[in-house]
């Protein structure tokens, strides 16, 4: 009846969330950077790497004091996956390295 009341689905089991934060942390031993993981339902009204940004800067991603915080935006139900970096990171592997992560990272999630 009152759809909005109804609690929000969980896309992980504990078990996936927990090698998730194990991936990041293991990520994160071997650079000076932070990684964070946003998941939700659908990316409306906006392309992913939009919403990505949208979000980075939401989450005040670029105060790192290095500028190489990295965002990994999946939309389960749109099937869409964005992988943002700050300027910091991205001006060391460019715009070619990012393309190939999400393409290497693809398991039928479209970018």
């Amino acid at each position: 009846m009152f759809s909005f009341l109804r609690n929000k689905r969980e896309f992980f089991t504990i078990e996936e969330k927990q090698n998730i934060a194990e991936a990041i942390r293991k990520a994160e031993q071997r650079t000076s950077g932070e990684v964070r993981v946003f998941v939700e339902s659908r990316c409306r009204y906006v392309n992913a790497i939009d919403r990505a940004v949208e979000i980075f800067g939401n989450l005040h991603m670029y105060k790192t004091e290095l500028r190489n915080a990295v965002l990994v935006y999946v939309a389960v139900k749109d099937k869409q996956l964005a992988v943002f970096g700050d300027e910091g990171i991205h001006q060391k592997v460019g715009n070619e390295y990012w393309a190939n992560e999400v393409i290497k990272n693809d398991n039928g999630i479209q970018s």
